[in-house]
């Protein structure tokens, strides 16, 4: 499921956090109910820049697509 699907059904303090935390591993439970929702956490899906031994990050594109939700 890509970002613009999970995104919406997101709770709000994990919304935030993504929001203010650009660039920072995305803490567990954070992750896990992006899983949870039904996104794909591979390392080809264009919302993931990394997931390596130090965390899961998100990509610049998905950045500036939060970036431009939460305007909405």
């Amino acid at each position: 499921m890509d970002i613009n699907e999970w995104w919406p059904l997101l709770d709000a303090e994990s919304k935030t956090w993504l929001t203010l935390s650009h660039g920072d591993v995305v803490p567990d439970d954070i992750l896990e109910r992006i899983v949870m929702l039904g996104g794909a956490v591979d390392t080809d899906t264009w919302w993931i820049q990394s997931r390596s031994a130090d965390g899961f990050r998100l990509s610049s594109q998905a950045i500036e697509w939060i970036s431009m939700a939460k305007q909405v």
